[in-house]
């Protein structure tokens, strides 16, 4: 039986580069996670407690 994923959303630091944001966050406990989404403008990562979460690049008007 596998766990379910807990999901929550929760914007980032503004302003950060999206993928400085991906190579600084494996510091802090994340992994990076393979759930088949192919090529996409987002990365996903697991926390420590298995939570996956995406970073994002930022919105331009």
């Amino acid at each position: 039986m596998t766990r379910p994923s807990r999901r929550d959303h929760r914007d980032g630091r503004r302003g950060a580069d999206r993928q400085a944001e991906v190579d600084r966050l494996p510091a802090l406990g994340a992994r990076h996670a393979d759930i088949g989404q192919g090529e996409q403008s987002w990365t996903t990562l697991v926390d420590p407690e298995g939570n996956e979460f995406w970073v994002l690049g930022s919105r331009r008007s």
